[in-house]
């Protein structure tokens, strides 16, 4: 019993067993992380179904078949969780930013604009629409008629202008409506008020038929000084710039003296001048 017991003692301690290296799939499962790439391409390409998002979507799956051929597919939904986390991360910034800098209303629209009801009245419909007559329909219909013929003959050639412009301008397509958008089609069908501009003569506008219009609205507010006016810019500024011509970096007496105007009328010591890009 003595000599076990002195064996039992000399006898090696057992060692301890050998660490495992660690795999992305121990720090979190398979469906958790898949779930989190989900979520991440929901908030990469939001808010409708996408070419990006379906590719996205298509490329994790090759990846999950491939990795579960071989055996691995909790350390590839992990790593691609990852990656798609941190990409996805960075783009809930960008829209945090963006939500802080938008009107919340607008946030709204891209959800809503398909649930707007959008109707266009007939042409049988349009002129008794609000309950007339069949006889103060035909007179409203007649009506139309002679303007557009009256339209016809005085605007000739704005006419034509405006139906080429249409063809190669969307933005003019976009704002041809002018009335309540249900009427649209019918009066763009009747009229169309093209104006092409040929000259101005004081507070009127002068079109390439050689109609002349009072210009109430200034150029949607743009035109503050009037049109003589501004011609008196143009010649002066011409005169200024014709024997320097087109530049950039260089300076002139120009600057110096719209800074010193601009300090008079602001009362600040110091003008910067900045752009918005649409210069």
């Amino acid at each position: 019993d003595g000599l076990s017991l002195g064996a039992m003692r000399r006898s090696p301690p057992v060692p301890p067993p050998a660490a495992t290296p660690l795999s992305p799939s121990d720090f979190i499962d398979a469906r958790t992380a898949l779930l989190a790439v989900v979520c991440s391409l929901l908030v990469l390409h939001p808010p409708r179904i996408s070419r990006s998002l379906v590719g996205s979507a298509l490329g994790v799956g090759a990846l999950w078949a491939w990795a579960a051929s071989l055996g691995v597919e909790a350390d590839a939904a992990a790593v691609a969780a990852t990656l798609l986390g941190v990409r996805a991360a960075y783009r809930l910034y960008q829209i945090v930013l963006t939500m802080l800098a938008t009107f919340p209303l607008q946030l709204t629209f891209p959800f809503v604009v398909d649930l707007i009801p959008r109707f266009s009245i007939s042409k049988r419909s349009f002129f008794n629409a609000d309950g007339a007559s069949a006889e103060v329909a035909r007179k409203r219909e007649a009506a139309l008629e002679a303007l557009q013929e009256r339209w016809r003959v005085k605007y000739k050639q704005c006419l034509v202008f405006g139906s080429d412009l249409k063809n190669l301008i969307s933005d003019v397509r976009f704002t041809s409506g002018r009335c309540f958008p249900p009427f649209n089609n019918v009066v763009n069908e009747y009229l169309d008020p093209s104006m092409a501009l040929a000259r101005t003569e004081g507070p009127t506008v002068v079109d390439i038929d050689g109609n002349s219009s009072l210009d109430v609205s200034g150029s949607y507010g743009v035109n503050v000084c009037g049109y003589e006016a501004y011609k008196r810019f143009i010649t002066a500024g011409w005169a200024a710039a014709k024997d320097k011509g087109l530049y950039l970096g260089s300076l002139d007496e120009t600057t110096l003296a719209n800074i010193k105007m601009i300090q008079q009328i602001s009362g600040l010591p110091e003008v910067s001048f900045h752009m918005s890009g649409t210069e």
